[in-house]
């Protein structure tokens, strides 16, 4: 078997053609998992199915009328979706896709770091505080309700938003990745009915927002001190500092997500490898042969 056949530029700039899609594809799946956009998906998927479906019994009527929705439907969806596809255009603009080969910060690890310091000091003096992170499900709702900000999360940042009577105590600060993007938002309350009816509003609109979205919200009481966390419609009460910093990394920091960084890396390498041994053994080749 020759190698030299396989690991050929050609195939080396197909490889490459493949893993752009797939990388495209990838984060386009990140983007809408969560999301309406994911929502509208399944619709899409749903409408091909049934116009296939029209097409093979013979349903003229039915196809033509799918036709005409899936003709003028990507109008419609520019229309319904301009935020998402705004806030995507924009993601795509600041994203680094080749990271630098100094060491970096993730986004987690900034956001874990601020809240190490600042939940104990909030704490520790009984100042409120409701702090709403973003997972997958996009709060712009949420922080249009609020005053927007862009400012890179920290200690004094979370601790200085909360100081009563200043501008921006009330309501909600909202973190999207390793920013504060709003503060004084607004959450919708609990609609549960069994919900305790000793929970103070604060704590009613964290759970509020983590039955409606997949967000991470945390309650600091300005009565107790003790520190909440609200997730997936639940709500884990007067946690102490190794419960929270536990929960909050379980769910900010997963396992899965350590090693991605590095995919395109290593496959670059693992390909450009042995096409480096075949150059370097085809001038060996070459320089003999001119010996002769």
């Amino acid at each position: 078997m020759d190698l030299s056949n396989i690991f050929t530029y050609e195939n080396f700039v197909h490889l490459i053609d493949i893993l752009v899609v797939w990388f495209v594809l990838y984060n386009v799946a990140n983007w809408v998992r969560g999301t309406r956009a994911m929502q509208l998906v399944r619709g899409i998927v749903i409408l091909i199915v049934v116009r296939l479906v029209a097409w093979w019994v013979g349903l003229e009527t039915i196809s033509w009328f799918l036709d005409q929705i899936i003709n003028w439907g990507p109008i419609a969806l520019v229309v319904l979706f301009q935020q998402e596809i705004r806030r995507a255009l924009e993601n795509l603009g600041t994203r680094s896709f080749f990271r630098p080969s100094g060491p970096s910060v993730p986004s987690e690890e900034i956001v874990m770091t601020a809240l190490d310091q600042a939940l104990p000091y909030l704490s520790r003096r009984r100042i409120g505080a409701l702090i709403a992170i973003e997972q997958k499900t996009s709060l712009s709702d949420i922080i249009e309700t609020g005053i927007a900000l862009d400012a890179r999360v920290s200690s004094a940042l979370l601790i200085n938003t909360f100081i009563p009577n200043t501008p921006l105590h009330d309501g909600a600060a909202v973190i999207r990745a390793d920013r504060l993007v709003a503060a004084t938002a607004y959450l919708p309350l609990s609609s549960d009915p069994t919900t305790s009816k000793d929970l103070g509003t604060r704590h009613r609109a964290g759970l509020g927002l983590a039955e409606s979205t997949d967000a991470i919200v945390i309650i600091v009481s300005e009565e107790t001190g003790e520190v909440s966390v609200a997730h997936k419609g639940v709500l884990h009460r007067s946690l102490k500092p190794e419960q929270y910093d536990q929960f909050l990394r379980e769910r900010l920091i997963p396992e899965n997500e350590k090693n991605q960084s590095d995919i395109f890396a290593n496959l670059t390498a693992w390909v450009a490898g042995p096409m480096k041994k075949n150059n370097r053994n085809r001038s060996k080749g070459g320089d003999s042969n001119e010996n002769h």
